[in-house]
């Protein structure tokens, strides 16, 4: 399903470009670190589930990657306080997360 690997890739990319430069770590640089284990332990979810090659795979293990898809990236992204300078790009992509689970379901 390119759909999912494209959002684990969204949400990475997302946190690449949000990525502060420095020693020190910032409220920024945690919430940037947040963002980068959850598309991790996302992706070592999906890994394990194994990407469906055909319609019955989807039927079959469809249900098992919204699943996932919820408890490694939606949820904690809705828990996770955003810094007050990426408070806008965080909303959008708390936004961006629900539609990409309602395509998957």
């Amino acid at each position: 399903m390119p759909s999912i690997t494209r959002s684990s890739f969204v949400v990475l990319a997302l946190a690449v470009l949000l990525a502060g430069c420095g020693s020190k770590k910032t409220a920024k640089d945690r919430y940037v670190a947040s963002l980068n284990a959850m598309c991790e332990n996302f992706a070592a979810r999906e890994q394990k589930i194994c990407s469906p090659s055909s319609q019955s795979d989807v039927a079959a293990r469809g249900d098992r990657i919204v699943i996932a898809f919820e408890e490694t990236i939606l949820r904690p992204l809705q828990a996770l306080p955003a810094p007050p300078e990426l408070r806008l790009p965080a909303q959008r992509l708390r936004t961006l997360a629900v539609q990409q689970r309602d395509v998957l379901r």
